[in-house]
């Protein structure tokens, strides 16, 4: 996850725009458009849809199992002094405009599997009273969650055990979830490992190296699909931040999770690990946890990584920060490559003056969808 800021350097200066990423520290971003930068005015109105389209037409006829993993939160980490309710949208899509149209996008794509992370749980709404009907929590009571309008009825749904930020939605058609047969959200949540250092608030700043966010997991559910059985292990793991008015690297917390996804993995049975695991072990900057990832990700070690590279061999980003891959798919028994979906993001083409900020609005996705046609051995 990346915390971004602005900085007004002098009073009729520019505002410069730096970042706190995972274990990177404080990056300034001067030199990379900013997301209020990037001019749609042009683009065609459903180039990316176009895009999407085509890749979901192509995944039914060239691969027998399709995944998309997407870390929904935004860069909305501040509350609004002018704004009450802001401090519940905090991490999450607000505007309701934005959640259909993301919604929209991922359903096109029909996937079998779908990892979402950092989704707007049921009790951030239920907490207050939304008058707005612009917002996401608007009659909340009246609608569907969040995670079944995003993903809508064609899937069953199971989230984590802990605060159901993370969930995993199953095609119906592909696979079944045992505990959503009848329903389209398992009552029964994944099994989610517990946190392996005591728990704390990420957003209200009480987080630092010897705590995990409370909303971190590692989780796993079985999938009975078209090919058989599957164990999904779905993670959204422990990231850096402010904490006590200093940046924190998350790395103790985020090592240890990673290791608990890893002992997931059922040996002789299928299985998957995806999700946003908040680090690139391409980068200097993550050598302890590259160091556990290299024990069991790898030729002729227990996973396959299928994670898009470039002609440089090294992992395009899937932030909007450009910090790296940190959002992977990984397998024991399947075969293929995933691509990074979004020029320059997954949300290119949508109106964004119904936003507050237009383009530079915090409520974006700080994330790009990651897709993969694989093909099981």
């Amino acid at each position: 996850m990346a915390w971004m800021f602005l900085l007004a350097c002098q009073p009729d200066g520019p505002a410069l725009e730096f970042a706190i990423d995972d274990d990177v520290g404080v990056v300034e971003l001067a030199d990379r458009a900013a997301p209020g930068d990037v001019d749609v005015s042009d683009a065609e109105p459903d180039a990316t849809s176009e895009v999407i389209a085509d890749a979901g037409q192509d995944a039914d006829s060239s691969s027998n199992l399709t995944i998309m993993t997407l870390n929904v939160g935004t860069r909305l980490l501040a509350p609004d002094p002018d704004d009450v309710n802001s401090v519940h949208y905090l991490r999450r899509v607000a505007n309701a405009e934005y959640e259909d149209f993301i919604g929209a996008r991922v359903r096109a794509m029909e996937p079998d599997l779908v990892a979402l992370q950092e989704v707007l749980p049921p009790e951030s709404c239920s907490s207050f009273i939304e008058e707005d009907p612009a917002r996401t929590c608007f009659e909340a009571d009246r609608r569907p969650d969040a995670v079944s309008r995003l993903l809508g009825p064609s899937y069953a749904v199971v989230c984590d055990g802990r605060k159901r930020t993370s969930c995993l939605g199953v095609r119906r058609g592909f696979g079944t979830l045992a505990s959503a047969m009848a329903s389209m959200i398992s009552e029964v949540p994944m099994e989610t490992a517990l946190l392996p250092l005591p728990e704390c608030d990420l957003v209200g700043g009480g987080c630092d190296e010897e705590h995990c966010d409370d909303e971190s997991s590692a989780s796993f559910v079985e999938v009975e699909t078209t090919f058989g059985p599957v164990r999904v292990v779905a993670v959204a793991l422990n990231g850096g931040g402010i904490g006590a008015g200093r940046y924190f690297a998350g790395q103790a917390c985020r090592i240890g999770q990673l290791d608990q996804a890893f002992a997931f993995v059922a040996p002789g049975q299928k299985s998957l690990v995806l999700g946003d695991f908040s680090f690139d072990s391409d980068l200097e900057i993550h050598a302890q946890a590259k160091a556990h990832w290299d024990a069991m990700v790898g030729v002729g070690r227990l996973l396959t990584e299928h994670d898009a590279r470039g002609l440089d061999g090294r992992r395009i980003s899937t932030t909007t920060t450009e910090r790296g891959g940190e959002d992977h798919v990984l397998s024991n028994f399947a075969l293929g490559r995933c691509e990074v979906l979004g020029d320059p993001t997954f949300d290119a083409s949508f109106d964004f003056s119904t936003l507050p900020a237009g383009a530079a609005d915090r409520g974006r996705l700080d994330h790009r969808a990651v897709f993969c046609r694989l093909s099981s051995l």
